[in-house]
This record gives C-alpha cells, sequence and structure tokens, in this order.
C-alpha cells in the first residue's frame, strides 16, 4: 500500500504498531486462558488513530462511526 502511494510509511508503521500490540495482549490473554475480547476502554488511542487512518484511504464511515459512539 505504501509502493502503491495509498498509504504514508508513518501510516503503515502506525498499522503495524497497532496490530503487534492488540496480537500481544490478546496471546498473552489467551495463553492465560482469559477471553481475548479487549473491553472498549482498550487500545482507545490505537483505535482512534487506526479509524482516522481508515477514513483518509476512504475505508470509514463516519455516520457508522456516529452511531457507535
Amino acid at each position: 500500500l505504501v509502493s502503491a502511494g495509498i498509504l504514508s510509511e508513518a501510516d503503515r508503521d502506525t498499522l503495524i504498531a497497532a496490530y503487534r500490540s492488540l496480537r500481544a495482549w490478546s496471546h498473552a490473554r489467551g495463553l492465560q486462558q482469559q477471553p481475548v475480547l479487549a473491553p472498549a476502554d482498550a487500545f482507545v488511542e490505537q483505535r482512534a488513530q487506526v479509524r482516522a487512518i481508515w477514513r483518509s484511504v476512504g475505508l470509514a464511515d463516519d455516520e457508522a462511526e456516529i452511531s457507535r459512539n
């Protein structure tokens, strides 16, 4: 996506970091045999960053976002 000019390198890095953070958290929870679904108040900053990137490339629907909040 970066080489196609759809994402900047910074956005790519943000998405990778958000994925790795969530993956590490859910993996640790799974190993402890605890639920791996993150609570709504977890990863707030990462979720906001990912939504902003989605919107910038036309993958997020602002109207659907408003109805969830």
